[in-house]
């Protein structure tokens, strides 16, 4: 699949400005919001999973 990354520039006590990224999570299946022929209402069908942490890489530093 395809990468999702979120760039920034950042600054380090030892190394000065560094360029960091973090993945973008994609959505889980099965907490996707769906319509109930019998309700009116959107209901939710599956279970949503919780949250998880981003993990950050260095992709550069600045000279």
């Amino acid at each position: 699949g395809l990468a999702l990354r979120d760039y920034f520039v950042a600054h380090n006590d030892v190394a000065g400005l560094v360029w960091v990224f973090r993945e973008r999570l994609a959505p889980q299946p099965g907490g996707a919001v769906q319509k109930d022929a019998t309700q009116k209402d959107a209901t939710q069908k599956g279970a949503m999973t919780a949250a998880q942490p981003h993990r950050w890489f260095l992709h550069g530093i600045f000279g």
